[in-house]
């Protein structure tokens, strides 16, 4: 009998509009921003929307004290791939600069903003993080569909020549 009344009571809380338990975890391993006490846990779908927020501005705000302009990372990453074309690309959650655009397409890349009416290539730029004199560390996902997406942290050094040269570090994919 209690079971059903609570089975009852949780049916009417799921179809009554109430709002729902949600999280977010920022990209990185998840360990380690749990650790860090970098996740949002148990929240609405609002505070959810407005944490995200903050969290990519605060990402902003740090690539914007990087040694480099954040531009020359978000280039040198994806300069090292093989294949070219159209994808959707964004930075911190924000369509990509005119200036990385404009870079992009001069190495025969396509860049356009995320939309979800447009492109099945989705590829975000979530946060950079700078942890040496010539190294910064990228947070980057890329979603395809449901059995094609993933996540990596790239490390992208600064040569001496000024050039870069990336290592990719899985995090996840399905």
């Amino acid at each position: 009998m209690r079971a059903s009344l609570v089975s009852a009571l949780l049916v009417a809380g799921l179809t009554s509009g109430v709002a729902q338990a949600d999280y977010w975890c920022p990209p990185g391993r998840e360990e380690t921003v749990r650790a860090n006490g970098e996740c949002l846990l148990a929240a609405t779908q609002a505070q959810v929307a407005e944490f995200k927020t903050r969290w990519f501005a605060a990402a902003r705000e740090e690539a914007g004290r990087l040694d480099v302009p954040y531009e020359d990372i978000v280039v040198a990453l994806f300069a090292s791939w093989k294949r070219r074309g159209s994808f959707c690309l964004s930075v911190f959650d924000s369509p990509p600069t005119a200036e990385v655009v404009r870079r992009l397409r001069t190495l025969g890349f396509k860049p356009t903003s995320c939309s979800i009416w447009h492109h099945v290539d989705y590829n975000h730029v979530y946060r950079i993080r700078q942890t040496g004199e010539n190294t910064f560390v990228v947070n980057y996902g890329n979603y395809s569909g449901p059995l094609a997406a993933g996540e990596w942290e790239i490390t992208v050094t600064r040569n001496p020549d000024g050039t870069f040269t990336t290592k990719e570090d899985l995090i996840w994919i399905s």
